[in-house]
């Protein structure tokens, strides 16, 4: 059962191929109709459901809804194609078995993404959180140090938000925070991974980018969030700006957690020559970074 609760689909199925419909509304069964199990054929009654589609009526179905802790999250199926007599009763009750700690797993295992879910999810954005891009930098500069692939690291930092949180209020700052998320997510797609990391602060990770691709990408950035126009409650937030600053692997040989530093000291500098503008930077010196436009 989806969360939506308007649709049900097949999850796993095993013996022969299944024979009916893979995907279906609830109220294409009669087991979820009714709130407990049915059989297509009984003594007293042939009423197959219409998920069951157009099997014969010689063939029995077994509809059984998986149940726990008082939901419903989907249906147990059977399918007894060479059946010409009823079902046994110990059949009905492994059946009923199976069904009962089939739903119990499902449940857990839905609760367990849940909650993994907001484990990793920043609250207001939606966006990963910082707990999530520690994990997946590990895994995406690991991947990138053994191909010696590249992977580009992003800081990004909103310009002057404290100054536009005391102008315009929390709300409005809030506001800003999820068209923030929100634009990032449409630039980035799918050449990486966007976090929010904390306050105003977003990070990105991007495997195959080398450091044209991700200067481009980063005034791309830029030249949106400048051209971004937001208002909250009829009033106008003004322009809005971004620093970037960026650090790419292997043109950097240094660990995942030293380009992170080398990214954000590259972001002081963009914020230090003016904001609104991005540094890249793939270079240690031997007292600071070398670092360029």
């Amino acid at each position: 059962m989806r969360e939506s609760r308007n649709l049900l689909e097949v999850e796993i199925d095993w013996g022969e191929v299944w024979p009916a419909a893979t995907a279906f509304p609830p109220n294409d069964c009669w087991a979820l109709r009714k709130g407990k199990f049915h059989l297509s054929r009984e003594r007293n009654h042939n009423l197959s459901c219409t998920h069951m589609g157009e099997l014969s009526t010689e063939h029995t179905t077994m509809c059984i809804p998986l149940i726990a802790h008082g939901n419903t999250v989907g249906v147990f199926h059977l399918y007894f194609a060479d059946c010409e007599t009823d079902i046994s009763i110990e059949t009905r009750d492994l059946a009923f078995t199976l069904a009962e700690h089939l739903g119990l797993a499902l449940a857990n295992l839905r609760l367990q993404e849940k909650l993994r879910s907001q484990a990793m999810r920043d609250p207001l954005t939606g966006l990963y959180n910082r707990r999530y891009f520690e994990e997946r930098l590990d895994r995406e500069w690991f991947i990138a140090s053994q191909k010696q692939s590249y992977l580009s690291m992003f800081m990004l930092d909103l310009d002057h938000f404290k100054r536009f949180n005391d102008n315009f209020g929390h709300d409005a700052g809030d506001y800003v925070l999820k068209e923030m998320g929100s634009l990032l997510n449409t630039v980035i797609k799918e050449r990486g991974t966007v976090c929010r990391i904390g306050g105003e602060e977003f990070a990105v990770i991007c495997p195959n980018l080398d450091e044209q691709q991700s200067i481009c990408l980063a005034e791309d950035i830029i030249e949106l969030v400048r051209e971004l126009h937001l208002d909250i409650r009829g009033i106008s937030l003004g322009q809005l700006g971004i620093s970037v600053g960026i650090a790419t692997f292997p043109d950097a040989e240094v660990s995942g957690q030293e380009l992170v530093k080398l990214a954000d000291n590259a972001l002081y500098e963009a914020k230090d020559r003016g904001r609104g503008q991005a540094v890249h930077t793939n270079k240690i010196a031997k007292k600071g970074i070398d670092s360029s436009v």
